[in-house]
């Protein structure tokens, strides 16, 4: 499993953003969605930055701990979340914080 306190994004036009996830949430990865919020996928669930706060909101992805281990987060067409974790893949709507956990 990947333990990494900072992430780093790298936009298009060479810009240089270097984040630190606290509290230990280690990060794995990082994507943008249609609205242009970061994710974070984390060892504790998912993380959003909130740009009001300036700061990143976890959420769990269920009350079992290793559900919350997550890698990887991509965005379909229909604005859901695309989440694997150590224990499967979850479908997590942002709008209405719904999920569907397909469990191995």
């Amino acid at each position: 499993m990947c333990r990494r306190e900072y992430l780093e994004c790298v936009y298009p036009n060479g810009k240089k953003i270097t984040f630190r996830v606290r509290n230990k949430n280690n990060a794995n990865s990082i994507m943008e969605d249609h609205l242009g919020r970061l994710w974070i996928a984390t060892t504790n669930g998912i993380a959003y930055y909130e740009e009001k706060y300036h700061s990143f909101i976890t959420q769990k992805i269920s009350d079992n701990k290793a559900t919350n281990c997550t890698f990887r987060i991509l965005e379909d067409n229909n604005d859901n979340l695309w989440i694997s974790t150590s224990h499967g893949l979850v479908m997590y709507n942002p709008q209405t914080k719904s999920k569907k956990i397909f469990s191995t």
